[in-house]
């Protein structure tokens, strides 16, 4: 359907269970330091939640930090897992960052990431006559679209990366997919 390439793929580490600190920088193409950027981290199989709140925006978020003046960030307390950041200058600027962390070091530091212009999903689905309301999720990043119930589309910014949707249906006789 659509694939987009280019991310970056980390490995890290804690000890014995307990919290870790992840440091990155990003920096924009001409080396410039990203400044005041959010930084959003989500666990890989976090879904964006669908409720009368959040159904008008396309985008929702919750920032955990913000990048410094040097384009450097720290995201403290941080179990093992699988997680999912993503550095928005919101101007249309961002950068994905998938890492998995385990439980051997206290600390992780991202290679650097640069940001580049967010790019456009789109698509059509076929939604069933009983459904009154449809929206794409976008696995481990705070994305929710809705989708047109009269032709079917929907459009999401993102930046590049690989990604999983889920389609999720007003109607409990439709199972998301």
């Amino acid at each position: 359907f659509w694939s987009c390439s280019t991310l970056i793929d980390t490995a890290g580490t804690t000890s014995g269970g307990e919290t870790m600190a992840i440091k990155g920088t990003v920096e924009y193409p001409d080396g410039k330091p990203v400044k005041d950027a959010a930084v959003i981290m989500r666990t890989s199989d976090y879904l964006s939640k669908i409720s009368a709140k959040s159904l008008p925006r396309r985008s929702v978020s919750r920032i955990n930090t913000t990048t410094d003046d040097k384009g450097g960030f720290t995201i403290d307390s941080v179990d093992a897992g699988d997680y999912v950041i993503e550095v928005n200058d919101g101007d249309g600027k961002a950068v994905l960052i998938k890492t998995e962390l385990d439980s051997q070091d206290n600390s992780v530091t991202l290679p650097a990431a640069e940001l580049a212009e967010n790019g456009s999903v789109s698509g059509t689905v076929s939604v069933p006559p009983a459904v009154n309301d449809a929206w794409v999720q976008v696995y481990g990043l705070e994305r929710l679209a809705e989708i047109d119930m009269g032709d079917g589309s929907f459009s999401i910014q993102l930046p590049e990366g690989n990604y999983t949707l889920r389609f999720v249906a007003d109607s409990d006789r439709v199972p998301a997919v």
